[in-house]
C-alpha cells in the first residue's frame, strides 16, 4: 500500500486526493478557498505538511519491516565513531524512495557523479527566471487576482518554458 492513498474501497478517498479535488480550479463554480491569496498558501502549506508527517508516520511504523536497513544505519553509526548504544537512540530509517530524505540525496549525488565521470564537466551554467508578464500567465489570471495568489499557474507555466529550453538546446550544441 501506497502512504496517502486507499485502496481497500472505492468509498474511501485519501486525504491527498481529497485536497486534489478542493484545490481543483473549475469553471462551473466560484471556489472561495481558490479566491482566498495568502490564506489560501497557508492552507495549502498546512495540508502538505499534513500529507508529509503522514508519510513519514507510515514510515516510523513499518521500521519492523526494514530491517536491512536498520542494520545498515547502525553500521554507518559505528563508523562515524558513535559506539556507545545509549548515543544512538531511536533511528527512524527512510528508504531511498522518500524524496528529499538522505538517502534519496545521495543517489541523486552519485546519479550525478556519475553523468559527470561518464561525460565530463558541465560546460554552462545556465540560469532561468519567471516573468510575471508573460502572456501565458496574465491570460489566465482571473480579474482581481494577482501573479503570487496563484503560484500553480507561474509554476505550470515556468516548468512549460523551461521544457521548451530544454528542447532548444541541443539544437544549438
Amino acid at each position: 500500500m501506497i502512504p496517502g492513498v486507499i485502496e481497500e474501497s472505492p468509498n474511501k478517498v485519501s486525504c491527498r486526493e481529497y485536497y486534489c479535488y478542493k484545490f481543483q480550479i473549475r469553471s462551473s463554480r466560484k471556489s472561495s478557498l481558490l479566491h482566498a491569496g495568502r490564506l489560501f498558501q497557508q492552507f495549502a502549506v498546512d495540508q502538505y505538511i499534513k500529507l508529509e508527517t503522514t508519510h513519514l508516520d507510515f514510515y516510523r511504523w513499518k521500521q519492523n519491516d526494514m530491517r536491512s536497513e536498520l542494520y545498515q544505519g547502525i553500521v554507518d553509526s559505528v563508523m562515524a565513531g558513535e559506539s556507545r548504544a545509549s548515543e544512538l537512540g531511536q533511528r527512524i530509517i527512510l528508504p531511498a524512495s522518500f524524496i528529499g530524505g538522505p538517502r534519496d540525496m545521495r543517489r541523486r549525488y552519485l546519479d550525478a557523479m556519475t553523468l559527470v565521470q561518464r561525460f565530463g564537466k558541465p560546460d554552462l551554467f545556465i540560469t532561468m527566471t519567471c516573468n510575471i508578464e508573460w502572456n501565458e500567465i496574465q491570460e489566465e489570471i482571473l480579474p482581481g487576482q494577482h501573479f503570487h495568489d496563484c503560484p500553480d499557474l507561474t509554476t505550470k507555466v515556468f516548468r512549460a518554458k523551461l521544457q521548451d529550453l530544454e528542447k532548444l538546446l541541443p539544437m544549438y550544441m
